[in-house]
């Protein structure tokens, strides 16, 4: 016999509701052998607690099911649009014509640079990883601060390239936050004369500028 916490307890509740009495046994011992300080007065069998998530059990396996049943929200246009970016600039496809390039620093989104550098020669800035902190913040204030302080971020690190994915997730926090930033300024047109255009071929996901300047 042995005293459960109540945090065991509710570990239970995930049990499949075919556990055999020989199953329930073994995780009640689990249970008990990590249980916290704080107990229940009474002592409770093995049995006593397969009876008891029984029907937990078969309320929480047929959610699912009736999930299925929900009518999904009709995606908006805008909606379709991010997820057709988010797609297309992780493909082969859309970053091909980016491998053709010569070989550079490619200034990017910071979710686009693990995936630039396994799949083309580039190099990039940074990823979402928690040791690239200044990196982080410098490509964040880049895209949403003024022409001039892109300027002078994409030029600390030697940048060859500046690549963007209209349309995708990373953009609508640009958009959201600094609607008058670098990003909006680049899709209004406004390209400042230190950046030329890479030519892409059609269709193609992505909006590419040499540095120049």
């Amino acid at each position: 016999m042995k005293h459960i916490s109540l945090v065991a307890l509710a570990a239970f509740a995930a049990l499949p509701t075919t556990a055999h009495a020989q199953r329930a046994e073994y995780y009640f011992d689990i249970g008990a052998m990590y249980a916290s300080p704080l107990v229940v007065d009474d002592v409770i069998e093995p049995t006593e607690v397969q009876q008891s998530i029984a029907p937990t059990g078969r309320i929480g396996a047929a959610v699912p099911f009736a999930l299925n049943f929900i009518p999904e929200a009709k995606a908006s246009a805008r909606d379709l649009a991010i997820g057709k970016a988010n797609r297309l600039c992780s493909t082969m496809w859309g970053l091909r014509p980016i491998a053709l390039q010569p070989k550079g620093v490619v200034f990017t989104f910071i979710d686009l640079g693990p995936r630039l550098i396994t799949v083309t020669h580039h190099d990039s800035i940074a990823g979402p990883y928690h040791r690239n902190g200044e990196q982080i913040a410098d490509v964040m204030n880049a895209w949403r601060g003024s022409a001039d302080q892109a300027h002078r971020l994409i030029a600390k690190y030697h940048s060859d390239y500046l690549l963007s994915c209209p349309n995708s997730s990373t953009t609508t926090i640009f958009m959201a936050e600094a609607p008058k930033g670098f990003y909006g300024q680049l899709e209004r047109g406004q390209v400042p004369n230190w950046l030329a255009p890479v030519p892409l071929p059609k269709g193609s996901p992505f909006r590419m500028w040499r540095v120049v300047g």
